[in-house]
């Protein structure tokens, strides 16, 4: 199962455990092993350029223009200077719980985060982003990780 943030929204992925319709190809695969969920995944930005990568929950970083921090269950993305939160997950009560963007290589995307309703009902959103589409997106997720990781890795805003 996969939610966005700590809302109800959630959706479960079947078979082979891929996310996987056009145009958002493969961004990313949730799988069970040894009672563990892993996911494997490519974070890009929306020019499709490959920002971090996942496997079996081992995180590479590749572009340096944004800043990451982790512990054991989760992992964080955020924009580089302002610390704007780009893509976050965290692993808890059996669950991959997400927000942020994720762009396929084609530069096709969805933006996962939560809202509020014009009647205060907490919500979550699947916005899609198409290539070349201008675009104002408001960075209204919250921080999971203090920032620069070198003084704080694994130090959470909440400790």
């Amino acid at each position: 199962m996969v939610k966005i943030g700590d809302t109800k929204a959630a959706f479960i992925i079947k078979g082979t455990g891929v996310f996987n319709f056009p145009p958002y190809t493969n961004l990313f695969k949730v799988f069970v092993k040894d009672n563990r969920l892993y996911l494997n995944m490519i974070v890009r930005d929306r020019g499709g350029n490959i920002i971090a990568a996942i496997y079996e929950n081992v995180w590479t970083m590749y572009d340096n223009s944004y800043e990451y921090n982790d512990d054991e269950n989760a992992f964080e993305i955020v924009t580089r200077g302002d610390r704007k939160v780009f893509f976050h997950m965290e692993l808890k009560e059996g669950a991959a719980h997400i927000e942020g963007f994720l762009f396929s290589e084609n530069g096709y995307g969805l933006y996962f985060h939560p809202s509020k309703s014009i009647i205060g009902v907490d919500g979550a959103f699947a916005d899609q982003i198409r290539p070349g589409e201008l675009v104002s997106i408001t960075y209204n997720i919250q921080r999971i990780f203090k920032y620069p990781r070198a003084k704080y890795y694994g130090i959470r805003e909440t400790d």
